[in-house]
């Protein structure tokens, strides 16, 4: 959240109002992914449980979760970005400069691809136990 200061009596701006859009948006948006990955990994673990490892609709919730983390990296970047951006419209401080270096979510990004990357491992592996079930 964003808080601003304004003398009393004037309006914000209309910048201001689209900067307030613009990020209640984007955090409903990571909720809403956050909230869907809960989900999908809620059932993996039930089907997990119930001895449904190697099934095909396993590997797509799998490979959307992985999808979702890039999802929800892309969109803290981007409001990452909008608030390094609007601070840098608001404050000029002498002798320092404001920057975008540690903007992007890396973090969500490397769990994402290797979420992916683990995906590709289990179909190799149904694949195999698939071929294996063949020929018993």
């Amino acid at each position: 959240t964003c808080i601003t200061f304004v003398p009393n009596g004037q309006q914000n701006s209309t910048s201001e109002i689209i900067y307030t859009v613009v990020d209640v948006l984007l955090n409903i948006g990571i909720l809403v992914c956050v909230v869907i990955l809960l989900v999908q990994l809620v059932k993996i673990i039930l089907s997990f449980r119930r001895s449904e490892v190697f099934e095909e609709k396993n590997i797509l919730r799998i490979k959307f979760i992985g999808r979702m983390f890039i999802v929800v990296a892309l969109l803290s970047t981007l409001w990452e970005f909008l608030r390094v951006w609007w601070a840098k419209s608001l404050l000029e401080l002498a002798q320092y400069n404001i920057s975008y270096m540690d903007i992007i979510d890396w973090e969500d990004i490397i769990i994402g691809l290797v979420i992916l990357l683990m995906n590709e491992i289990l179909i190799i592996a149904t694949g195999i136990k698939k071929e294996q079930d063949l020929t018993i």
